[in-house]
């Protein structure tokens, strides 16, 4: 992987109520969809990482709470979003790569909520930290391949 740069940034936001930061650990998987123009053929880009531009963070499912294939069904029937399959970085490798990943399913306010949701925090970070983080988590997942494809 990537050497990300020491962060120059403030500490990380304080969490909210209900919101818990996960220990980094490899077994924990975060599942994340891959949107089609994400994947191109033989490799996950760094897009399928790319956080939501206003909140940066990067929405996932914790794999002890859903399955690969549950979080493909509820993001593509319930949600009405389009994937090509459901991929997933440890929760370890989140921390390596320079990030932290939250769990907030106690407390979400998506409607319908998702079940295990979970995001991968790049809050404080810099343009370049966030790209740095984002090679590496796509790097990771192309590793792993594919946990689920219709």
């Amino acid at each position: 992987m990537t050497a990300v740069p020491t962060p120059k940034t403030p500490p990380w936001p304080t969490l909210g109520p209900g919101e818990q930061q996960l220990p980094p650990q490899p077994e924990e998987l975060l599942l994340r969809q891959v949107h089609p123009s994400y994947f191109d053929g033989n490799e996950i880009t760094e897009m399928a990482f790319y956080p939501g531009s206003s909140s940066r963070q990067c929405s996932c499912s914790r794999s002890t709470l859903q399955t690969a294939q549950g979080a493909y069904d509820h993001h593509t029937g319930k949600l009405e979003l389009k994937s090509v399959g459901t991929c997933a970085v440890s929760v370890q490798e989140v921390v390596d790569a320079g990030s932290r990943a939250v769990d907030d399913s106690a407390v979400q306010t998506h409607v319908p909520p998702t079940p295990g949701h979970t995001y991968i925090d790049f809050r404080t970070l810099g343009k370049d930290e966030r790209s740095f983080i984002r090679d590496d988590l796509a790097a990771a997942a192309t590793a792993r391949g594919f946990l689920y494809t219709p």
